[in-house]
């Protein structure tokens, strides 16, 4: 079989995000950046801590700059909260920083690291403006821990958690006593749709708990903006586990009925169109609650956004392109809200999960191959290891790639 070899859409993403950075306590801060990697910074009594180190070294610069500007005391730690390419290459930066990282972490660097890298920077060049002060090689924990440590910043507190399998196997959450504030990497993501590459799904709503369980009064999610208050955070947190829920739900659904991948996709929420253009707008409305509809501007560049073209399935009534939907749970809705606000901030993950639910333990299962080849001609930017997680649903030896 030919392979087309179409690239991902996302390569041609290059627009700049506008980058916050914001105090959210004594000595807490969140570097955000419209939905791009986040950055989580605490400052304690004789020195600080960094939170995911960013993508480059280059990126990182402007990490440390922001925190010279807060404080002149020297960063001691820079915290792995899991093992992406795009959280950890930066670390070279911060010269003398111990890195630190749970074991489970380390593992995935050893397994996975090198493809993981080649592939992100292949997929998001935007990502990795300054690849070149990347130096060969990957990035290691000097500093490894099995489930909790300690590190004091003087009198300051910081914990550092494993609190479950979630985004990835090795996930930490930093959580500031004094303060009752969480750094949770990409357990959490904020009006972001979450990659499922590495992910676990009947775990992760699991750890979302643990991190309810903590009662923070703020939280720096791996992407979207910082929670602020507890309203904030409970609401990061529910968009969060209704996505993973949604997601996952229809798909075990779909597999235990033994439905083709047609109607699994169908029963997902969404419906391809192939070999049809998007609109230069698409409107998304949901006639049975009080929303407005959500208009997503097709973008003219070949980003994933531009390329999409769907059938959205919500509510009693909502329509997508003129389309009608059928009538699903009230939890759709929640979720339909969720991943149309993604579709404008950062929708490849989703769309792609979506659209590659896979039958495993049926005849017609997919390989990997097919699916490449699909994902490629029917134009969407295919994380295929954010599909090929879902093989988990049925099938929990096949790991996702």
């Amino acid at each position: 079989m030919t392979v087309p070899t179409r690239a991902f859409a996302s390569t041609a993403d290059l627009g700049p995000k506008t980058v916050s950075f914001d105090r959210l306590g004594e000595g807490l801060y969140a570097y955000t950046a419209e939905g791009d990697p986040n950055s989580g910074i605490i400052v304690g009594d004789d020195g600080c801590m960094v939170i995911d180190a960013q993508a480059t070294p280059a990126m990182a610069a402007d990490v440390i700059a922001r925190v010279r500007a807060v404080t002149d005391k020297p960063i001691r730690y820079v915290l792995l909260s899991h093992y992406h390419a795009v959280r950890v290459l930066g670390a070279s930066a911060y010269e003398g920083a111990t890195i630190i990282a749970s074991d489970a972490t380390r593992g995935l660097i050893v397994e996975r690291g090198e493809q993981d890298k080649a592939s992100e920077i292949g997929r998001f060049p935007r990502l990795f403006p300054g690849a070149e002060s990347i130096p060969p090689g990957l990035t290691w924990p000097h500093v490894t821990f099995g489930s909790e440590m300690t590190v004091w910043l003087g009198r300051r507190e910081v914990k550092l958690m494993h609190l479950g399998r979630g985004h990835t196997a090795g996930d930490t959450v930093a959580w500031v006593p004094d303060a009752g504030v969480a750094f949770t990497g990409d357990l959490v993501e904020y009006h972001s749709a979450c990659y499922c590459g590495d992910a676990h799904f009947k775990d992760w709503p699991k750890t979302l708990a643990a991190i309810e369980a903590l009662a923070p009064k703020a939280v720096v999610p791996g992407r979207g903006a910082a929670l602020t208050s507890p309203a904030m955070v409970a609401d990061g947190i529910r968009l969060t586990r209704d996505f993973l829920d949604t997601l996952y739900g229809s798909v075990a659904e779909s597999v235990a009925k033994g439905l083709t991948l047609k109607q699994a996709f169908d029963a997902c929420g969404w419906r391809w169109t192939r070999n049809s253009a998007p609109s230069p707008s698409m409107s998304i409305a949901c006639p049975s609650t009080s929303r407005a509809p959500m208009t997503r501007r097709a973008a003219s560049t070949g980003r994933s956004s531009g390329r999409m073209s769907a059938t959205a399935r919500c509510g009693r009534s909502c329509r997508a392109e003129g389309k009608r939907g059928a009538h699903r749970a009230a939890r759709s809705h929640r979720f339909f809200v969720t991943c149309t606000k993604a579709v404008e901030r950062r929708p490849a993950s989703f769309i792609d999960a979506a659209i590659f639910v896979i039958r495993i333990g049926s005849p017609e299962a997919m390989a990997t191959s097919s699916m490449i080849a699909h994902s490629s001609s029917a134009g969407s930017s295919a994380l295929v290891p954010a599909a090929m997680a879902l093989m988990r649903v049925a099938s929990p030896s096949t790991r996702a790639i």
